[in-house]
């Protein structure tokens, strides 16, 4: 998703306020920066952008503040909505990340508490020794010419990468036992476009006022372009094992986008009916009410559905976040 000027101005804002509510001093900056950071002992410089080339001038600059005389490295946080970019000796907030601390920012503030945030120092990002929740995220193929280049610019650590997903709740065996029968078992990452939705507004009509507002958080299966529930706090991080296959997606954000958007606009169409006397005559009128497309906010981003595959006499699906089980057929798996 790109970032336009008013975009990059609201999620400057938003980062701002959940860095003040960890007890950081946020100030404006200029260009190419949105945002300076200080608490105590620690500065942070802070880029929300999209866009490729500024991604890669902030990964290429180190930046500096005086110390006592001593010059110290200052935190670089990237705050982008594009899964693909990449940036390396930097904390990334991608949409998941963004998600989730703006909700505990807000939840810390009502209930009267610091949030608690901690971020990998420049040292610690470049030997990738980080946070595991503060990892850099590439979604690529294990097998792909890309991964070994990736390995030499350090954005995959120890020669694995990791990916947000849902949890893993079946092991191996579990799932080979599910299955019923012997045969090859291999843990798959399918694609899923995690989303957020918020309708707001509203419309007059007859003698009453319709409310559009509504929100809410699923998934749509980038294969098949089924919905999936589940909620965001689940989504997980982990490394992603040299023997284990990524799909890509079929379905592409826009189109995610889309049908989220015609869901929501559908879900909340509704007729209403208005009832007139004139006299001995009764008059009805049925009126059509839904909200407008512009009316709707999605933000998506990309998680992976772990799903286990048993190959044997025949081939056996099983989703190893809710343990449902899937035969294919015709080899035609429906999670793949």
């Amino acid at each position: 998703m790109d970032m336009d000027k008013m975009v990059r101005e609201r999620a400057a804002l938003a980062v701002s306020t959940v860095l003040r509510t960890a007890g950081w001093h946020v100030h404006p900056s200029e260009y190419p920066l949105d945002l300076t950071a200080v608490k105590r002992d620690q500065t942070m410089v802070i880029v929300c952008t999209s866009d490729p080339e500024e991604i890669a001038r902030f990964r290429a600059t180190n930046y500096t503040v005086q110390d006592r005389g001593v010059d110290a490295m200052c935190i670089r946080l990237l705050v982008t909505f594009d899964v693909t970019q990449t940036a390396s000796g930097c904390t990334v907030w991608y949409p998941e990340e963004f998600m989730r601390y703006t909700g505990q920012a807000a939840y810390a503030k009502v209930i009267g508490k610091q949030l608690v945030l901690t971020f990998q120092s420049e040292v610690t990002q470049e030997m990738g020794k980080g946070e595991r929740n503060h990892d850099i995220v590439q979604d690529v193929r294990v097998d792909s010419p890309r991964f070994e280049s990736l390995m030499e610019e350090n954005i995959i650590q120890g020669g694995k990468i990791t990916v947000p997903h849902l949890p893993i709740q079946l092991t191996r065996s579990e799932a080979e036992e599910c299955a019923g029968i012997a045969g090859t078992v291999m843990l798959h990452f399918v694609p899923i476009w995690a989303y957020t939705y918020e309708c707001t507004g509203e419309e007059k009509v007859f003698d009453s006022i319709i409310s559009f507002d509504r929100s809410g958080t699923g998934g749509i299966h980038a294969l098949n372009g089924q919905t999936i529930s589940f909620s965001p706090d689940v989504i997980t991080r982990t490394s992603v094992p040299r023997d284990a296959k990524m799909l890509s997606a079929r379905i592409t954000e826009d189109e995610a986008r889309e049908m989220v958007i015609s869901g929501v606009v559908k879900a909340l169409s509704q007729k209403v009916q208005n009832r007139e006397v004139f006299g001995q005559t009764i008059s009805y009128e049925d009126k059509q009410v839904a909200p407008r497309r512009d009316q709707v906010q999605v933000t998506v981003s990309e998680v992976y559905l772990p799903v286990w595959v048993v190959k044997g006499s025949r081939t056996v699906e099983i989703n190893a976040y809710t343990s449902q089980l899937h035969g294919a057929a015709d080899d035609g798996a429906e999670f793949i």
